[in-house]
């Protein structure tokens, strides 16, 4: 009887878990479009639509019988040390940021200052702690996996054409954001994205380009994780959408991502006579493509295509200062700040203090950002966290590892921007993340992913007396 009830665990998880799992993937759906959905209270916290399934989901989570919500193996560790991360930030931002009372201001505004801000971040950290949580409970069978395929791939679709029909101004970004303010004080850094003065394309996600290019990358990294190596041509498709989207976003490390992703999908699983073909094909094409829109049209004046070429060129001139865009002025003053306060290094000036702690509101470098907040210290130790789950993506992949290369883009973006951090401008992409991990270390091995030379025993054909039969769905 107790092996029965064993045996039927698995089964009762999924029967428990089914709404959990529906609105779960009504929360990855709604990462393509996270633009507020009305303006309540100040502007980092305005509500969007992420915000909105996050709330059912817990709701529904609250609801579910306990067992199902057990954890094992690779997630439940994963859980543990989210879970130590929250507590750490929560209790430096209480400390540091409350108690010594390092900060001056006390209102989100314009320029996000003063231990509001703390608090937006200790409420993020909070929120994408119990998101991966959920997650991580949930039982992910074949038929769940075809159904977070067929929604991450059109999630993904649709960031694209957004994405180019907002860079050439087919449908402006103030369509998709008709009930935000158009008052720059009043809508913050939403302002930005209303009225598009720099003309990137944005699509439905965000007022940064970065973080529009970062969910093009992730996106596109669980896309082709979840479609396996097999579907060489529609992965083939999805990665020059995804390459022709990052170029509009204006996101030179985005960019480079989306390039690193590519490279390795046709160095892994293209014949050499192809890739030699396509590399040939690609370096034509592009010579053509930066003549021909480079020109300028009778006005005299560069085109669209043409300016976001020159800006996405830079990125192979990191040694000029320019085109660090005033980084390395960030980056120094930041240094300095550290350094006129040495004990800094150690503790930190307190989770949600960057703002306060200048120049610019951040440093626009991930390992400076955790450095100013909480210290040298939990840099080594987040840093020992991400060398564990990229061994764990590497050992839980097969074939080209698509995701483990997408993660290995991002961390290397994050060198001039908060890729992996709680800030408003990443709005909900760390929660996204944790949810696309739980999938990627998802229990077993599904038949995508399996070794095709493994071999399997006669006498595992047949169910053993007593046990449950296969499930599906």
């Amino acid at each position: 009887m107790t092996t029965a009830r064993r045996e039927a665990a698995p089964l009762d998880a999924v029967i428990e878990t089914r709404w959990v799992f529906v609105l779960l993937c009504c929360y990855i759906a709604s990462q393509a479009y996270t633009v507020p959905l009305v303006p309540v209270g100040p502007w980092p916290v305005w509500p969007g639509l992420p915000d909105i399934v996050f709330g059912a989901l817990m709701v529904t989570w609250s609801f579910m019988k306990r067992p199902a919500a057990e954890l094992s193996g690779a997630r439940r560790t994963g859980v543990q040390v989210m879970f130590a991360l929250t507590i750490v930030c929560v209790i430096s931002y209480v400390i540091s940021t409350i108690l010594i009372a390092n900060l001056d201001t006390i209102s989100f505004g314009l320029h996000q200052q003063g231990p509001g801000f703390g608090l937006f971040e200790v409420a993020r950290m909070v929120q994408f702690f119990l998101l991966f949580r959920v997650a991580a409970c949930v039982p992910y069978t074949p038929f769940r996996l075809t159904v977070i395929r067929k929604v991450v791939t059109g999630a993904f679709l649709f960031i694209c054409v957004t994405v180019l029909l907002t860079f050439f101004d087919i449908v402006p970004t103030s369509a998709f954001a008709p009930l935000l303010p158009r008052d720059q004080v009043t809508a913050g850094a939403w302002w930005h994205y209303v009225f598009n003065y720099d003309n990137f394309g944005l699509g439905t996600i965000s007022y940064t380009h970065a973080y529009v290019a970062a969910q093009i990358t992730l996106f596109l990294g669980l896309a082709l994780h979840l479609r396996g190596g097999h579907a060489w041509a529609g992965n083939g498709f999805l990665i020059a959408l995804g390459l022709a989207a990052a170029l509009v976003t204006g996101s030179r490390a985005g960019l480079m991502g989306v390039v690193l992703i590519a490279g390795v999908f046709l160095l892994a699983r293209s014949p050499r006579w192809l890739v030699n073909f396509v590399l040939v094909l690609a370096l034509a094409g592009a010579a053509a493509f930066v003549y021909i829109s480079s020109q300028p049209p009778v006005e005299g004046e560069s085109g669209a295509l043409g300016s976001i070429i020159d800006h996405q060129i830079d990125a192979f001139r990191p040694y000029e200062a320019d085109n660090l865009v005033g980084r390395d002025e960030i980056w120094a003053g930041r240094i300095d700040n550290l350094n006129d306060h040495p004990w800094r290094w150690f503790t930190g000036w307190g989770f949600g203090s960057s703002p306060d702690t200048g120049p610019a509101l951040s440093p626009h470098m991930l390992p400076l950002q955790i450095v100013m907040e909480l210290g040298f210290g939990m840099l080594l130790v987040i840093a020992l966290v991400c060398a564990k789950v990229l061994r764990d993506i590497w050992n839980r992949e097969r074939l080209d590892r698509p995701f483990f290369w997408m993660t290995i883009a991002l961390l290397v973006s994050s060198a001039t921007q908060e890729t992996f951090y709680p800030v408003p401008s990443t709005g909900y992409f760390l929660g996204f993340f944790l949810v696309a991990l739980t999938i990627v270390l998802r229990e077993g091995t599904d038949p995508v992913h399996a070794p095709e030379t493994a071999a399997v025993p006669v006498t595992a054909s047949r169910p053993a007396p007593g046990r449950a039969p296969e499930f599906s769905v």
